[in-house]
């Protein structure tokens, strides 16, 4: 006798400051037979603008009944970094990552693992693509986010400064 059930879903949501959302839903027949995946944005965008300087965090969640390993990374390389401590303080290094279990629900028996990426003080070397990758006995799904830096904005008093220096003084007054 075959078991026929369903992981109630597999769904990736991969958000920034803005909350943008991604569903990729995932059934299974059983543990030998073929698995099905559709997929579906809830918004149009993949990209996250910020400023340099400013913090930029990527929230990433799947469900499974399988053992879920969550991992992130920046244009294909795993990013590197550092566990918050228990209190829920930030750690000293500029990238943080914290990852989280809970229940589905009783009737399905899937836990849903939760992961978010912390960039604090983000420059441009933090700008490109940001994938998070969840795997387990089924597979690997992957959702991804485009981040892009801007310039940090310069006030008059900056830019009056930058055009003065030592040997002609400031060719600005005023």
């Amino acid at each position: 006798m075959r078991t026929d059930y369903s992981v109630v879903l597999l769904s990736v949501i991969l958000s920034a400051m803005a909350h943008e959302r991604y569903l990729l839903l995932r059934s299974r027949r059983d543990a030998a037979g073929t698995t099905s995946t559709q997929h579906r944005r809830t918004e149009p965008r993949d990209e996250i603008h910020v400023q340099e300087g400013d913090a930029a965090s990527f929230l990433c969640a799947a469900a499974s009944h399988e053992p879920m390993k969550v991992e992130w990374r920046h244009n294909g390389t795993v990013v590197p970094h550092q566990a918050e401590d228990k209190e829920g303080g930030q750690p000293s290094s500029s990238t943080s990552l914290r990852v989280w279990h809970a229940p589905l629900s009783k009737e399905s028996g899937a836990t849903l693992t939760h992961s978010q990426l912390r960039l604090s003080n983000v420059s441009a070397q933090h700008a490109g693509v940001y994938a998070c990758h969840f795997s387990d006995g089924l597979g690997t799904l992957a959702s991804s986010k485009q981040l892009i830096v801007r310039p940090k904005e310069h006030s008059k008093s900056t830019d009056k400064a930058e055009s003065c220096d030592s040997e002609s003084g400031c060719s600005n007054k005023g």
